[in-house]
Order: structure tokens, then C-alpha cells, then sequence
């Protein structure tokens, strides 16, 4: 990220800032388009998943976890641990 010199910044853009000026990187390809494609290309072997099965696991637990608080399921086996030892 470049250096901004907040001096050259005209006074009415100051206002709110506090202490520095962030540029964003807006990716200009659709979000879905982009996460299908790079799947594609680990299914062809081009790529390496970004997301270890590992990972991807252990965020659905916290999703289950979640749910269960929320009380969102209705199933039999609602709880965290149940879903985690299922699919173990």
C-alpha cells in the first residue's frame, strides 16, 4: 500500500480520519464466477485449495454450534458434537 501524505489531503477529506488513509482492492470478476472457477481448477489438479478440509470442518462446527444456540434445527441430533462425531 503506498504511502499517502495526509498534508496534501484536502481539509474537508480529514474529517473522520485518524491517522491514515486505506486503499481498498475491489477484485472486478463476480465472487461466485471466481470461487467456481478456481474450484474447477482443483478438481483438474491446476490449483491447491485455499481452504483445507480441515478448516472448512471445523467452520462448520462453529455454524452448527451456532444453530444449536439459536435453536434454528429441529432434527434429532442438533448439537455441535453430535454432527462432528457423524461425520467423523
Amino acid at each position: 500500500m503506498p504511502y499517502v501524505n495526509q498534508e496534501n489531503i484536502p481539509e474537508w477529506m480529514n474529517y473522520g480520519l485518524k491517522g491514515s488513509v486505506e486503499q481498498l482492492f475491489i477484485p472486478s470478476n463476480q465472487p461466485l464466477t471466481a470461487e467456481l472457477s478456481h474450484f474447477i481448477s482443483c478438481v483438474n489438479g491446476e490449483a491447491t485449495p485455499r481452504i483445507s478440509g480441515e478448516n472448512a470442518f471445523d467452520a462448520l462446527k462453529v455454524i452448527w454450534e451456532v444453530e444449536d444456540k439459536l435453536g434454528l434445527l429441529a432434527h434429532e441430533e442438533t448439537s455441535a458434537q453430535s454432527k462432528a462425531s457423524a461425520v467423523a
